[in-house]
């Protein structure tokens, strides 16, 4: 994947800090080698309404690592990203997913991991069941 920037040194260091990799040189530029592993997935969206006239047919997503989407934006902001859509539900504990741009303005998609949604829905099992709705039969 290729970033036409402006300033590659300040965009390499962004995304070095953002997937905690280290930044190499690569032919003249910066590189950061990202592993590819299982947990990889690449997703083939057919058919995607959009809103936008020129909309960005491909993006990049990342799902957090480790703690929760809030504190990850929050990171993320830190090392110079900029919130652009929030899908955060605040009835749903925070859960749910970001559009960020990174410092030259190229957007990628955060969004929570199956341990803050697990979370949530155990709540949200916890709390039905507590007061389950009545029923009346005939």
């Amino acid at each position: 994947m290729m970033f036409d920037c402006g300033d590659s040194r300040a965009l390499a260091d962004f995304w070095s800090a953002a997937l905690s990799a280290p930044v190499e040189p690569f032919s003249g530029a910066r590189a950061i080698k990202v592993p590819l592993d299982s947990t990889l997935t690449a997703v083939f969206a057919g058919h995607f309404p959009s809103a936008l006239p020129a909309a960005h047919r491909l993006h990049i997503e990342f799902t957090v690592s480790s703690g929760t989407l809030t504190d990850e934006v929050a990171r993320l902001e830190l090392l110079g990203a900029h919130l652009i859509d929030d899908q955060r539900r605040p009835d749903m504990d925070g859960v749910g997913w970001v559009i960020m741009t990174d410092p030259e303005g190229n957007e990628f998609r955060v969004q929570s991991n199956d341990e803050e949604t697990d979370r949530l829905e155990t709540r949200l099992q916890a709390a039905f069941f507590a007061d389950p709705p009545s029923v009346e039969l005939d």
